[in-house]
């Protein structure tokens, strides 16, 4: 009797503790959400999202833009319990899906080739780079400053 009472407590143990491991999730405070409002960028494929403030959606549910050929496609980022990140596009059909390796200043992505919807294999990793949003905007703002000296220096020539 004694020895059934002892494995009966073993066993409650196991179960308690096996779902508070369950539960947890070892990926909390480690999405790019978890960092602060910033602009994640990627080169190639060409491709970036926004994490908005605390108080906007985007903060959970990044919203950006992926271009694959001539054509710029606006997607929703969502990420899931672990390591999952699903690319959603704006019918809320998942265009792409992938696992994920955090860190405050990058965002990697092995892409899950069978549900590519965007790519048709070419891309392993899909890798993004954190930047501050004042940042972001000085950069595209002088990229389009020279853009326009280009274009009024080559219309004067």
């Amino acid at each position: 009797m004694k020895t059934v009472l002892i494995i009966s407590c073993i066993l409650i143990l196991l179960v308690s503790f096996g779902g508070c491991v369950m539960a947890t999730d070892f990926y909390c405070g480690k999405r790019p959400y978890d960092y602060g409002e910033a602009m994640w960028v990627c080169e190639s494929p060409d491709a970036w999202f926004i994490v908005g403030p605390e108080d906007d959606e985007r903060l959970i549910f990044p919203e950006g833009e992926i271009t694959v050929g001539d054509k710029a496609i606006k997607f929703t980022l969502s990420f899931g319990y672990g390591v999952t990140a699903h690319f959603t596009d704006e019918n809320d059909n998942v265009i792409l899906r992938g696992t994920c390796k955090y860190s405050p200043e990058k965002l990697i992505i092995t892409v899950d080739k069978e549900s590519d919807m965007l790519f048709d294999g070419r891309y392993d990793t899909i890798t993004f780079v954190k930047k501050a949003l004042d940042q972001e905007r000085k950069e595209t703002s002088t990229t389009e400053a020279s853009k326009t000296k280009s274009a009024s220096v080559a219309c004067q020539g």
